[in-house]
């Protein structure tokens, strides 16, 4: 987003603007972050030069931090949700993507982490036009229990795919 001034064709007295960047890589992130921070100083010091002055000054600070992260395909957690999700849903072909979720904290630490949908239908996330229907909406739960129990396993019934960690 960016913002400023008080009419379309004013020189602004102050402008700001955040701007979210995102990957699944933290060395592309720390990347993509230099260069943007670059480019805005850049302009700073090029303004300023422009007008010969000093005037314009940048400050930048940092409102998030959602760090980057990927489990890998063939990790138990990924091959357990693809198996319970395909049992749930009777899907032939499950896919996963890469989002912005609270899982990424774990996975930056190298915690393998998933997030699981709540079920149901939607779209446009995070605008002015997202959209909820609540079809189907109980698979999200039978989603979630499944694969806690894949990775878990059952008392009788099954040996867990993680292993157990040992006691502390």
């Amino acid at each position: 987003t960016v913002r400023g001034g008080t009419s379309v064709n004013a020189i602004a007295g102050e402008a700001r603007m955040a701007v979210d960047m995102r990957s699944n890589a933290t060395e592309e992130l720390l990347k993509l972050e230099a260069r943007v921070l670059d480019l805005v100083r850049a302009a700073v010091n090029e303004e300023n030069k422009r007008w010969n002055s000093d005037k314009i000054t940048v400050d930048i600070k940092l409102i998030g931090d959602r760090p980057a992260g990927m489990v890998a395909e063939d990790s138990p957690i990924v091959q357990a949700t693809r198996r319970a999700v395909s049992a749930i849903t009777r899907a032939l072909t499950v896919t996963f993507a890469g989002a912005s979720t609270d899982s990424n904290l774990a996975m930056s630490l190298g915690v393998p982490a998933v997030t699981l949908g709540g079920g149901g239908e939607g779209g446009n996330w995070h605008s002015l036009n997202e959209w909820y229907k609540p079809t189907d909406a109980y698979l999200g739960p039978q989603n979630v229990l499944l694969t806690t129990l894949v990775l878990a396993g059952l008392d009788g019934v099954t040996q867990p795919v993680l292993p157990a960690r040992p006691p502390r």
